[in-house]
């Protein structure tokens, strides 16, 4: 079956801006999910009604940018280690196959 044929559900749609999409940069696709949920918090929507995936990129990316700015402690820190947080990064990190990193997260 190609891609063609794949029904999208709710937790597979990320929200990106075409610009991002097209870009040669692989970070704007990152930056512009970032956006895109940040404006959806501002709408006041819940979690529930943001995709699974787009959640996961979204927390990954907070991962990063708080152990690149402070470390892992800033990281905890700043989430209160956070169970819901804490999992979506852990399944981000599964999901996108870097599995040495999710192995030093755990």
């Amino acid at each position: 079956m190609g891609a063609e044929n794949t029904i999208l559900s709710h937790d597979d749609a990320v929200l990106v801006s075409r610009d991002a999409f097209d870009s040669e940069d692989a970070y704007d696709i990152i930056g512009s999910n970032v956006s895109v949920v940040n404006a959806l918090f501002g709408e006041h929507l819940r979690w529930t009604e943001i995709s699974r995936a787009a959640q996961t990129s979204y927390y990954v990316d907070y991962y990063l940018a708080q152990v690149n700015n402070g470390g892992f402690s800033q990281f905890v820190y700043n989430c209160g280690w956070d169970e819901s947080i804490v999992s979506l990064v852990r399944e981000g990190l599964r999901d996108m196959g870097a599995l040495r990193h999710l192995a030093l997260f755990d």
